[in-house]
């Protein structure tokens, strides 16, 4: 009888023992072990190229998704779990301040779970850092619609070094970006030595990809995670997966994903922003890597100072406007017209927005958008008072700016229009100049 250990430790631990084993399935496909097995497990008598498949339900008999087992008598506890396709704790998905944005339904081994990935390093061929990875390509290449291609573990550690075990050593964060755009995955590397920002920039700059749904990986010091119970100091690799806000609207805190721990776990801005504040030997870089699918090129602080500077222009020429709050999005443009129904429903600001897009004629690929909120209103209800739209696929440049007072739109060929209603209603353009 397999004792599943560490699956009972995240039982415990995350989803306070509400997790029930349906069904266990020995002999179960999971292609991470399968190649472990390949390069490592193969001559070994008391092991199998199959997992065994642990089926899960809630106290209330609900699906929650399974667990692929690891079947290797000598594993160390945070070995034990391969793939994850396991829904997140019922307390995380009715709290309506915790956000998991990454969260997205995946079709894995014949079965349909609305989840985050999660695996758990095998500890010699590959450990946090691979895992990281792994959890990065599953996200976004269900996002990219097949673009991206995800790998097992020991192909992004053959990728890596050439060899596929990794002895126990991990990667450098510059090394996981480039496995990433190795494998057509976006990924910007993030340095704060070489780009400094303050606390809450840093904080607003992780945020955004999040709150986009892309994964961002942070090196962090395990001396300063609760969950770690007082280890030493030493670099660990975790991939934030959602965030949540407190009663004001503002960013609280961060949900995430660490491979060697427990899935679904949360943590406070400022216990992350100390964590990722690494001091061992006089280091206190941080350091993280930004995902996103391939097309974009277009960094969040390079959008965020765009669109800055567009509030400060709106200021400098004494056009009415009110204090905002800047929520920032990165999204495709096939998704536009949903998002902007749900944001500015019965506003007649969304009639405008769209016909400036229609009348740009090209829309990239993808855009950062920033919807703008009024300071002191409930961002929690979602209604955005405007928005600044900046292309985020080739020139980082201004593409449409709308609040009560005046909306602008700048065209393929920076042409600079002025959108308003004429006397019937209707929407019409009016040329002011060149960008």
């Amino acid at each position: 009888m397999y004792e599943y250990r560490r699956l009972k430790s995240i039982n415990d631990k995350v989803y306070s023992g509400t997790l029930k084993i349906s069904e266990e399935v020995p002999g179960a496909c999971d292609r991470n072990w399968f190649k472990e097995y390949e390069y490592h497990y193969c001559n070994s008598p008391y092991c199998t190229p199959y997992a065994i498949r642990v089926e899960l339900t809630d106290e209330n008999n609900e699906d929650m998704g399974f667990v692929n087992v690891r079947v290797v008598p000598t594993t160390q506890v945070s070995s034990e779990l391969s793939e994850c396709y396991i829904k997140p704790p019922k307390a995380l998905l009715n709290d309506r301040k915790c956000f998991i944005k990454c969260l997205d339904r995946y079709i894995e081994y014949g079965k349909e779970v609305e989840c985050v990935p999660y695996i758990m390093p095998e500890g010699m061929l590959n450990v946090c850092a691979q895992a990281s990875i792994w959890i990065c390509l599953k996200i976004i290449e269900s996002l990219s619609g097949g673009n991206v291609v995800s790998k097992d573990m020991p192909s992004l550690q053959n990728m890596a070094t050439g060899v596929p075990s990794s002895d126990g050593y991990g990667l450098s964060l510059k090394s996981i970006s480039r496995l990433l755009q190795l494998n057509r995955c976006g990924a910007f590397y993030f340095n704060s030595e070489i780009t400094p920002l303050s606390d809450k920039e840093l904080a607003d700059t992780i945020y955004a990809y999040v709150e986009s749904g892309l994964p961002v990986i942070l090196r962090v010091d395990v001396s300063k995670l609760r969950w770690w119970d007082n280890a030493p100091p030493s670099y660990h690799a975790i991939v934030l997966i959602g965030h949540t806000m407190d009663d004001s609207g503002s960013i609280d805190g961060f949900v995430l994903h660490d491979e060697s721990m427990f899935p679904y776990l949360t943590i406070t801005r400022q216990d992350l922003l100390n964590a990722w504040k690494t001091a061992m030997e006089g280091d206190t870089i941080r350091e993280a890597v930004m995902t996103v699918p391939p097309p974009v090129l277009v960094r969040f602080e390079t959008a965020n100072n765009i669109a800055l500077g567009t509030i400060a222009e709106l200021m400098r020429l004494n056009i009415p406007r009110a204090t905002y709050q800047m929520r920032p999005m990165l999204l495709p443009f096939t998704v536009l017209k949903n998002v902007f129904s749900h944001f500015f429903k019965g506003n007649p600001l969304e009639q405008l927005i769209n016909y400036g897009l229609m009348e740009r004629g090209e829309i990239p690929d993808y855009m950062w958008v920033f919807f703008l909120h009024i300071s002191g209103t409930n961002r929690l209800e979602e209604k955005a008072d405007g928005i600044i739209i900046i292309n985020a696929a080739t020139n980082p440049q201004l593409i449409l700016l709308s609040i009560p007072s005046i909306t602008l739109m700048v065209s393929t060929d920076n042409k600079v229009y002025r959108l308003s209603f004429d006397e019937k209603q209707k929407p019409k353009k009016e040329l002011l100049g060149e960008f």
